[in-house]
């Protein structure tokens, strides 16, 4: 009996240094490990190549056409609008050049009605291109989609409702077109499921890697050393770290010698924040002489940081049902995490149940209390104590949330052999 077969559509994948590349990673190795035959498509990276990956599963690149064909009022549009927009009409140029390369790698593989077709591109774009193709080509074909980004269509401003509107059409659109959804969040899976998804969405966080899981939990600094507050990422649409500034800078205020110690480690895409350009902000509160400013770097550089810093710091308002990847890799080093975060949101409800509910904050938060906060995480990194609920984090782990995935693919594979052609 051959062995159940996956292909996975995906829009990034190592060796590509983005953060998007580590959950299809992790699933393809949880997916071969347990027996599955994997092919991995990434659409919109590099040249077309195709290779064979580190867990035995063969990965296509796909690149798009010449940039020759892009729309001229999409040209325009990019140079004026802000950067959101920016975003989506690159995304859905990129879409709309993708879809044709893409089908024609699919349409071979699904043809002997073998393989499920596994999407994890984003939805507002490439998959509703390809779930509509697909579904129009092979009727009976098992689709499954995985969602990750819904918070997009609940950024405030009126500007951006045709922008949400459209996003939303095209949810709607892949939702009705598929077998089953993943969700990575609960509160995405209550969205998709508002939406009549065909079965309840099944929810896979992207989890705490394992093997940060089991490394050596024990004592790293000493207590000379300076502390470490590490911030990754970029501060993007309302991400502002105008609050956690202010809050430091009364701290240091507040106690000079002590605050000397610190050092405020900022990696990535940092320059710009939704409160002006990120070094005005740290001169303004004297704060740019503890700051060291980065580029982003590779994933196993920025564990290298993760292991050498004493309080790490998040920024998650305005998206209640996303939770950030980089918050499941700080759990896991069980240091303080000083978090602002939106009060009901997917992020709080994470960081309640393991464990860091005291030191965290909101976008209403008072500055005493957003500074009370981030003393409270600074004097427990200060006394070298482990944070956080090592079951409920456990709980957290990556083979955890992906044997949810793993099952319910069975689930389909079984239905898959009853279908026939999907012709």
């Amino acid at each position: 009996m051959s062995p159940p077969r996956i292909c996975l559509l995906v829009a990034h994948y190592p060796p590509s240094a983005e953060s998007g590349a580590r959950r299809p990673y992790k699933l393809t190795r949880e997916l071969c490990a347990a027996g599955f035959e994997v092919e991995v498509i990434v659409a919109g990276e590099g040249e077309t190549t195709t290779t064979v990956g580190d867990h035995g599963e063969q990965v296509t690149h796909v690149s798009p056409p010449s940039e020759a064909s892009r729309n001229v009022v999409a040209r325009i549009w990019k140079r004026i609008v802000n950067r959101l927009r920016r975003m989506a009409l690159r995304q859905a140029d990129a879409a709309s050049r993708l879809g044709a390369p893409v089908m024609r790698l699919l349409d071979p593989l699904l043809a002997g009605g073998e393989h499920i077709l596994y999407v994890s591109v984003p939805p507002s774009s490439l998959a509703e291109i390809v779930v509509a193709a697909v579904r129009a080509r092979f009727p009976r074909q098992v689709i499954v989609v995985e969602f990750r980004d819904p918070w997009t269509t609940e950024v405030a401003g009126p500007t951006l409702q045709p922008f949400r509107n459209r996003y939303e059409q095209h949810r709607r659109r892949v939702v009705e077109g598929v077998d089953a959804v993943v969700a990575v969040t609960p509160g995405i899976a209550e969205r998709m499921a508002e939406h009549g998804v065909r079965r309840t969405p099944v929810v896979a966080i992207n989890g705490v890697p394992d093997e940060l899981l089991q490394r050596d939990r024990g004592s790293h600094r000493s207590a000379d050393r300076t502390l470490r507050m590490l911030y990754l990422g970029e501060f993007y649409l309302q991400r502002d770290p105008s609050s956690l500034f202010d809050a430091l800078a009364t701290l240091r205020a507040s106690d000079p010698e002590r605050t000397g110690q610190f050092q405020l480690d900022l990696v990535g895409e940092v320059d710009d924040t939704p409160g002006g350009p990120l070094v005005d902000l740290l001169v303004a509160r004297r704060l740019d002489t503890i700051a060291v400013i980065s580029d982003r770097v590779p994933y196993q550089q920025a564990k290298q940081l993760l292991a050498e810093a004493d309080v790490f710091l998040l920024l998650a308002q305005h998206q209640p049902r996303q939770v950030p990847n980089k918050v499941y890799e700080y759990l896991a080093y069980h240091r303080p995490l000083f978090a602002v975060v939106d009060e009901d949101g997917a992020t709080a409800a994470l960081l309640r149940q393991t464990g860091h509910g005291d030191t965290m904050v909101f976008p209403t938060s008072s500055p005493e209390t957003i500074a009370q906060a981030l003393e409270t995480a600074i004097e427990r990194a200060r006394q070298d104590v482990m944070v956080g609920d090592p079951d409920a984090i456990g709980s957290l782990a990556v083979s955890v949330q992906f044997a949810k995935v793993v099952e319910l693919l069975r689930e389909l594979d079984d239905e898959l052999t009853h279908r026939g052609s999907p012709a």
